[in-house]
């Protein structure tokens, strides 16, 4: 299974979904995906959201936040939820600083409120970019070299439900990681091979 560092697995954030008051997994998890985006909209205001087509309005998360505030199980699970699930995006999240894909300010930025709720929208010129409203937007690649990011074409910033948004994050954000930490080994290793050979002849050895 999936491991975010040494803080909570993949395994564990399902875990505290499946916690969660509701009738069957889709009710659960359109809760959790509520929570973590009406907190948003509360902080932020909901006009500076930038989810197009989300399913969740203004009102709806008022409404849905009372019934929380209302409900000390529902509450307590839905923060357990919240917890574990932004431990587990901050080990992404530093893995993709570690490996030189993230800056630490742009890090601290996407885990500054623990409502963080990632989606991916791809420009004009083929790059795909990991994007958090108006604060920050954090390029992930480009689909001439990275054809899989083909996938995210075709969305005008909606949600995605939240099981396959927390698996699209973490494929791409470690996709992201590895791809850089790839590139740094390359250069590396041709550093090296060029190390103590002088500057080439006109044959190019």
């Amino acid at each position: 299974y999936v491991e975010a560092g040494h803080g909570p697995s993949l395994e564990d954030v399902f875990k505290t979904i499946r916690n969660v008051p509701g009738a069957d997994a889709v009710e659960k998890i359109a809760r959790a995906q509520s929570y973590l985006t009406a907190l948003r909209g509360k902080r932020l205001g909901f006009d500076k959201l930038d989810y197009k087509n989300t399913t969740l309005t203004e009102a709806q998360a008022k409404a849905f936040m009372a019934k929380v505030d209302a409900d000390p199980e529902l509450k307590a699970s839905l923060e357990a939820f919240r917890d574990v699930y932004n431990q587990y995006n901050k080990g992404l999240i530093e893995f993709a600083v570690q490996s030189g894909a993230m800056t630490k300010a742009d890090a601290a930025k996407l885990l500054a409120h623990g409502d963080y709720v990632p989606f991916y929208r791809v420009d004009g010129d083929g790059k795909a970019k990991l994007v958090f409203g108006e604060e920050l937007t954090v390029s992930i690649g480009d689909l001439r070299y990275m054809p899989h990011l083909e996938a995210l074409k075709g969305g005008d910033g909606a949600i995605l439900p939240l099981n396959e948004s927390i698996m699209q994050n973490t494929m791409l954000l470690t996709d992201l990681a590895m791809h850089n930490l790839a590139q740094k080994e390359s250069a590396y290793a041709l550093q090296d091979l060029g190390k103590g050979k002088g500057k080439p002849d006109k044959s190019g050895k």
